[in-house]
């Protein structure tokens, strides 16, 4: 069901385009993912691409954006953050749930960004490769382990500045930091438990929250219409083929 709207909503993104030129300033490579490497090779060789300092990524959406790709949030189902669509004669779309909390839209954005760069066709492998070349984009190991100097372990305070600082969920950064041994078994599995018993995985506390990453190049597609080329709602609805009440329902126009 989400992939048949999902599908509608590239018909009406060809309709759109027709009225736009649509370029890209950054590269977007294909890559095979086993010749660069492995996904991490791979995160670090768009992190050089992109030119993108380091340290935190402070705006994904914006790179992904003017690298060609089309953001676009939408109500997904629970439990689905994320839906890339590729097909030939239009640019890749990464579908995001416009409920999910900031950081894990950035997280999402991250794991679906590397579906568009590695996964021509699926493969088993291809949700822990796409996990792996997420972390090492949002957060390097090696600069990542440098917080960890002079320390002899960390706490959830921690955790939360530490999200300030990199834009990331704190559940993310604690698999990081397992994952990169930066902390022992023990010292993540006594923090999983407090995060777990606090219900910290499902939702974290608002007020360690940021702002959102708002996606621009779309929505000034819609406004295009409806505002420069003066398109009401009803002609809209006729150029789309679409309903009125479906056209509000998806674009909110």
């Amino acid at each position: 069901r989400i992939h048949a709207e999902l599908n509608i909503r590239l018909i009406h993104l060809r309709r759109y385009l027709r009225a736009v030129d649509h370029s890209a300033e950054l590269p977007l490579p294909d890559v095979d993912v086993d010749e660069e490497g492995g996904p991490q090779e791979v995160a670090r060789m768009m992190r050089r691409a992109w030119s993108i300092p380091d340290g935190p990524i402070q705006n994904l959406t914006d790179y992904c954006e003017r690298a060609g790709i089309l953001i676009i949030w939408c109500d997904l189902d629970k439990g689905i953050d994320g839906v890339t669509m590729k097909v030939r004669d239009i640019p890749p779309c990464i579908f995001l749930n416009r409920k999910a909390p900031s950081d894990r839209m950035r997280a999402s954005l991250a794991h679906e960004l590397g579906h568009v760069i590695m996964h021509r066709i699926p493969t088993v492998r291809m949700e822990d490769e796409a996990n792996a070349f997420a972390a090492e984009l949002m957060v390097p190991e090696k600069p990542f382990r440098r917080q960890f100097i002079g320390r002899t372990g960390i706490s959830l305070e921690w955790l939360a500045l530490q999200k300030a600082h990199w834009r990331m969920s704190m559940a993310f950064l604690l698999y990081r930091a397992g994952a990169t041994d930066s902390i022992t078994r023990h010292q993540g599995a006594y923090l999983w438990k407090k995060i777990s018993s606090m219900g910290w995985r499902i939702r974290e506390p608002h007020e360690t929250d940021f702002p959102y990453e708002e996606p621009t190049v779309f929505p000034a597609l819609l406004k295009l219409h409806s505002g420069t080329l003066g398109y009401d709602v009803e002609t809209i609805s006729e150029l789309l083929h679409c309903n009125i009440n479906d056209l509000h329902r998806m674009y909110r126009p």
